[in-house]
């Protein structure tokens, strides 16, 4: 298996890609009020900057995350706030390291650029998915994160997790504030 950061989708791989995330979030599914809710929370393609595929030995794709990047002010100061989202494994490919895999190479750009902090929303209250994120330094932020919606909306989730990119002095100020981290416009 091997890992690519690339700055899009490669047209070879985009259809797997699609089925990949259908397959891992399912959102097709959804009654309509879901879904416009859905659009409205996730409206971040401008923040899009990385695309991480795990590609198996037949150079099919069998993993995918998304990376994000974006400045927000954080207690009077400007943070390159670098992100995670849609990670997912095909089926038949879990318990084999991908996901992990992907996550480390994403953090290794994220260093690159030089991100201060990382954010990815999961499951905190499942330990498996944070073991999972635990191995490339994320951990749960244990209080509310909030952020707008396309529509302006306010929203406030408790789902984040963080980690330390290049600036671990910034990285602990959020960690033990007791304000929300307000992450600009859209979730990822």
């Amino acid at each position: 298996m091997k890992v690519q950061v690339a700055t899009a989708i490669p047209p070879p791989h985009a259809e797997r890609v699609a089925e990949l995330l259908a397959q891992c979030f399912g959102v097709a599914g959804w009654a309509e009020d879901r879904r416009h809710e859905h659009d409205d929370r996730f409206c971040s393609q401008g923040d899009i900057w990385r695309r991480v595929l795990a590609l198996n030995e037949a150079d099919a794709v069998v993993g995918f995350a998304t990376m994000y990047r974006r400045r927000i002010d954080w207690n009077g100061r400007s943070l390159l706030l670098g992100g995670l989202g849609d990670v997912c494994t095909d089926l038949d490919w879990r318990h084999r390291g991908i996901a992990t895999a992907v996550a480390a190479a994403a953090r290794m750009e994220m260093e690159r650029v030089r991100c201060d902090v990382a954010y990815l929303c999961a499951a905190v209250n499942d330990p498996g998915i944070v073991w999972l994120y635990g191995q490339s330094g994320f951990i749960p932020l244990r209080r509310p994160h909030t952020y707008r919606g396309k529509s302006g909306r306010l929203y406030e989730d408790t789902d984040a997790m963080i980690a330390p990119i290049c600036n671990p002095t910034v990285f602990e100020d959020v960690l033990n504030s007791s304000e929300p981290l307000h992450i600009g416009t859209g979730n990822w």
